[in-house]
């Protein structure tokens, strides 16, 4: 059973443990950025597709994990790209490639707070049409 620690992290966002006492507060997911609210490619105006890639954290309240990238997609996006929890940090920051997300994903996991467990490895996800 996911306990709340009654610690934050320096983003303001609540720390939890899992049933085999691992500390978390962002499992953080990459997912491609540029679609509409109904998945759909968006393009430039001359019809290409310039896909770019987003980390969004699937970790929401009471330290539950969002499954349904479609729809976690949606959520951020209706809140501005705000992180949900914590200090509503601005998450719009864009990257070229999954690989490039990724590398940022790691990075912003080592800037936690020492002493802090770090995110679980970044999960690529490409939205489906």
């Amino acid at each position: 059973m996911t306990k709340f620690t009654g610690k934050k992290t320096k983003h303001g966002r609540p720390i939890y443990v899992d049933e085999d006492g691992r500390e978390y507060s962002e499992r953080q997911v990459t997912v491609e950025f540029d679609r509409d609210e109904k998945g759909i490619p968006i393009t430039d105006k001359d019809g290409e597709y310039k896909g770019r890639w987003i980390n969004l954290p699937s970790v929401i309240d009471g330290g539950k994990e969002m499954t349904n990238m479609d729809h976690l997609f949606l959520i951020y996006k209706r809140n501005k790209f705000k992180d949900i929890l914590g200090n509503k940090r601005d998450l719009k920051k864009l990257y070229k490639s999954a690989e490039e997300a990724s590398r940022a994903s790691e990075q912003h996991s080592k800037s936690l707070d020492k002493g802090q467990t770090k995110w679980e490895k970044n999960i690529k996800v490409k939205l489906v049409d």
